[in-house]
């Protein structure tokens, strides 16, 4: 992803290379001159076509969309994960899941459709509009943990929605991660975020200014 070329459907490829954090790495592309901005793994497989999801992103615009990703939650625990509890009743979108392994791949398909009532989405792939990238704040949470649900609930707090994408996507990863450092990262958001609305968070909750 470093060729900066636009292709046919005017869709850049940009390095990631910029920034220290997620984070970081995403307000980093801001130079670039675009209506939305699409951050992914590099083990995430897309569709070759994007004509779909540039319709999408349009109807997002008028909606007042500021993030949205393939899957997600319409009620956020304070577990601060989407997967996490009560899955599937309260998950949305669909992303199909790839294992090291070998075992065969898995449709997650917890109600597949484009929404605008989500509160968090999974990090492999978020879109960002530029408008609600302009008052995103990098916070120091962790350098990869957590940084899908902090950009949701900053969305939300800022009057955007999050919305869930109908864009069919593979993801070759179970989600490697040490439960210390999640945990630890999930007590530093708490303390910062709860102060801020009432868990759980759904995409009507009010937040407060502290």
């Amino acid at each position: 992803m470093k060729d900066p070329r636009p292709d046919s459907t005017g869709i850049h490829y940009i390095d990631n290379s910029r920034g220290e954090t997620l984070s970081e790495k995403i307000k980093a592309q801001l130079d670039l001159d675009a209506d939305w901005y699409i951050f992914r793994h590099e083990d995430l497989s897309v569709p070759a076509d994007f004509g779909p999801l540039v319709d999408q992103l349009t109807f997002f615009d008028r909606e007042h969309v500021g993030v949205a990703g393939v899957i997600g939650t319409l009620c956020l625990f304070p577990t601060l994960t989407w997967w996490n509890p009560m899955r599937p009743q309260v998950t949305v979108g669909a992303i199909t899941q790839g294992f090291s392994n070998g075992q065969p791949d898995v449709l997650m398909a917890d109600g597949p459709g484009v929404r605008t009532d989500a509160v968090s989405v999974d990090g492999c792939v978020m879109a960002f509009s530029r408008e609600f990238l302009e008052r995103f704040e990098s916070h120091p949470f962790h350098p990869r943990l957590c940084y899908d649900v902090d950009a949701c609930l900053q969305a939300l707090s800022l009057g955007y929605k999050v919305g869930i994408l109908d864009f069919p996507c593979r993801h070759q990863s179970e989600g490697k991660f040490d439960i210390g450092e999640l945990e630890a990262t999930r007590k530093k958001m708490m303390a910062y975020w709860a102060p801020r609305v009432d868990f759980p968070v759904i995409h009507t909750s009010k937040f407060r200014r502290v």
